[in-house]
């Protein structure tokens, strides 16, 4: 068996959003198999937690994601730049969603901007 793995792998300097159909293909290559730091950009928040279920071997990963469906629900405020209530939406929404599929270090989040330590 060759156990060579890719220690770090950044897919958004490519400027390509990747939606869901492309994150499962993705997942399935040997690159993502062997990756361990993931640097892409997303679509919609729901690939952020299929690319996690799929990629056993990410320690660590940082996700910009495109405006998506959640996003849409917000009630929309005079200061949408100045709003954090978007942050802690998805931190607690990844929490929920991968609860007992990984373990996780951290999540941490900024604007459109994730980023998952993994155990």
């Amino acid at each position: 068996t060759n156990n060579a793995s890719i220690k770090r792998l950044n897919l958004q300097t490519n400027f390509i959003s990747y939606d869901e159909e492309q994150c499962a293909r993705f997942s399935c290559t040997r690159l993502a198999v062997q990756c361990e730091e993931l640097h892409i950009r997303v679509k919609s928040r729901i690939s952020i937690c299929y690319l996690i279920k799929t990629m056993y071997n990410l320690r660590l990963v940082y996700v910009k994601y495109d405006d998506d469906e959640y996003d849409s629900l917000r009630p929309i405020t005079g200061n949408e730049k100045f709003d954090n209530s978007e942050k802690h939406d998805i931190i607690s929404w990844l929490w929920e969603q991968l609860l007992g599929i990984r373990r996780f270090v951290e999540i941490t989040g900024c604007y459109k901007n994730v980023v998952l330590r993994l155990s």
